[in-house]
């Protein structure tokens, strides 16, 4: 595929609506970090940290708040499955000459249809625990093995090569199953049955779509380091007021809504209009119908 045809496409695309597809991705950033606003929120595993590095014991009530609010962020991730499917939305739009029909209301997709959504997204997650944890897990158990058996220097070798083919299948798996929510999209599969149609559509695909991931792998350093940036920032100051642990809690916070903001404003309507017409791509050469 030619790559530089589909980022440039993507950039004419967005410059001739990039006033909602620049809100329409703000609303759905916002949306999907709230477990992460959550999660930074809470201090309860500084607590644990701070009284176990003091060499006290941790208090009860402590670790019962621990579990309690990483169950909500959990809770909270899942429900979040496919608030992502407001961009796709959107951008399918843009990317089809439907831009007419482009609205503020595509940013709610993952809520108003959440239903209909929400078994292609678990079915996605599944799929990815079941090929890339399950061998993981199979995989520690035999270094276990190496271990007990006295070769901790083999086991060592091949808990580093273990480490890196974890990660390489990881990508791998999730490069395979990137179509299932464009196929949910356009009606053509869902749940569990968008799996295959999704690798099908991928085969002899993956190194290109991991090139024009890659190809935005500055703006998510950036962005990372903006992030970071605006936590300092807020956090250095408060931690005078407030004490370190309530001053990083909402330096956490503030730099992650930050970082949110200012990918919609710089590259994420282009990286989610590039994915969208890759995808397009895949459908115009595949020629099936699913």
């Amino acid at each position: 595929m030619n790559l530089k045809g589909i980022k440039e496409k993507a950039r004419q695309t967005v410059s001739r609506n990039k006033d909602i597809m620049v809100r329409v991705a703000l609303i759905v950033l916002l949306l999907g970090s709230i477990p992460g606003l959550f999660n930074a929120g809470n201090n309860n595993a500084s607590e644990i940290l701070q009284q176990a590095a003091n060499g006290g014991t941790v208090m009860p009530d402590t670790l019962k708040a621990f579990y309690i609010s990483s169950s909500i962020v959990l809770i909270l991730t899942i429900i979040m499955l496919p608030i992502g499917q407001g961009n796709i939305t959107n951008t399918m739009k843009a990317v089809t000459n439907r831009e007419s029909e482009m609205n503020i209301d595509d940013a709610l997709t993952g809520i108003k249809r959440f239903g209909e959504l929400f078994m292609t997204y678990l079915a996605k997650v599944l799929y990815l625990i079941a090929f890339t944890l399950v061998p993981f897990i199979g995989a520690t158990f035999l270094v276990a093995l190496l271990i007990t058996a006295g070769l901790q220097l083999i086991a060592l070798m091949a808990l580093f090569v273990l480490f890196i083919l974890v990660i390489v299948l990881f990508i791998y798996n999730v490069l395979s199953v990137f179509p299932m929510c464009y196929l949910l999209e356009e009606k053509k599969a869902s749940g569990f049955g968008a799996i295959k149609p999704a690798r099908e559509l991928m085969q002899n695909h993956h190194m290109e779509l991991l090139k024009l991931f890659l190809s935005y792998i500055l703006w998510f350093i950036a962005q990372l380091f903006i992030q970071m940036v605006i936590a300092a920032i807020v956090a250095i100051p408060l931690r005078f007021m407030i004490g370190k642990i309530m001053a990083a809690t909402i330096g956490n916070m503030t730099g992650l809504i930050g970082s949110v903001i200012f990918a919609a404003y710089t590259f994420y309507p282009e990286l989610q209009t590039s994915l969208t017409i890759f995808y397009e791509e895949l459908m115009y050469r595949s020629q099936k119908k699913y």
